[in-house]
């Protein structure tokens, strides 16, 4: 994949930063910090907030006024590459969360399945997972989507409808993936589950690419905005997602 000069335009959206914003354990008040991989809150910076995940950007991403803090203003050309890997510590599952924002008028390259972090191509049998949204046309609602490929090549999709006002309003989003079940959240409630007969390998070398497929072209483009992309080792349980919900929302 070519590498770009990344543009970063956050001159003209200072803020001044809440402790929730600028200080991991305060977020870990609320959610078990060691069980986290990787956080990413896009606060003028790209980096995992835990040190652990090196991230290379490629094309035009820009930082704006996000939900919590600053977000991620992604383009049709510009998405994110990390090292980070489905590696043995996540063999027990994986969730991803994240606050998304989609394009108030989506242009045609947004339309289609437009990921939002994957480690494998859409819609082909590797192994990995794909989180996406898609947009069938420039009216209809989006569907957030989760799609992973079991051991013998069969891909398995939960999808559900966004909310009628998610091309206006900030909508959190979460996936997880065990073994044997995938299950979607939207705003903190699940709205899908899929239990999984076929073994679901929890593990590729594929690194994970944030507003990308592993391709690093797939031609429909998460033209929208990310914020606190956080990806954990196993699944998030309710009790769990109730105080990420609490963190956000109190």
């Amino acid at each position: 994949m070519e590498n770009k000069k990344c543009v970063i335009d956050y001159n003209d959206h200072k803020k001044t930063k809440t402790p929730a914003e600028s200080d991991a354990g305060y977020i870990g008040n609320f959610i078990p910090l060691d069980e986290y991989e990787s956080l990413f809150l896009y606060d003028n910076r790209f980096e995992d907030l835990k040190g652990k995940t090196v991230c290379t950007t490629s094309g035009k991403i820009y930082f704006t006024i996000g939900y919590n803090g600053l977000s991620l203003n992604c383009t049709s050309e510009g998405y994110v590459s990390t090292d980070l890997t489905l590696n043995e510590s996540f063999s027990d599952g994986v969730t991803l969360a994240a606050w998304i924002k989609l394009v108030s008028f989506p242009s045609l390259k947004s339309l289609g399945n437009s990921p939002i972090i994957a480690n494998k191509a859409i819609g082909v049998g590797d192994g990995g997972i794909v989180f996406s949204v898609v947009t069938e046309d420039k009216t209809s609602i989006p569907r957030l989507s989760f799609e992973v490929t079991s051991d013998s090549g069969t891909l398995y999709t939960a999808e559900a409808l966004m909310p009628e006002n998610s091309r206006r309003s900030w909508v959190h989003v979460a996936a997880s993936l065990t073994p044997d079940k995938m299950r979607l959240f939207i705003n903190f409630e699940e709205v899908a589950a899929l239990d999984i007969s076929d073994n679901i390998p929890l593990s590729s070398q594929n690194p994970f690419i944030i507003a990308q497929d592993t391709t690093g072209n797939h031609p429909s483009a998460f033209e929208s905005e990310l914020d606190d992309l956080l990806i954990r080792r196993g699944a998030i349980s309710d009790d769990e997602l109730e105080s990420l919900r609490q963190y956000y929302l109190s």
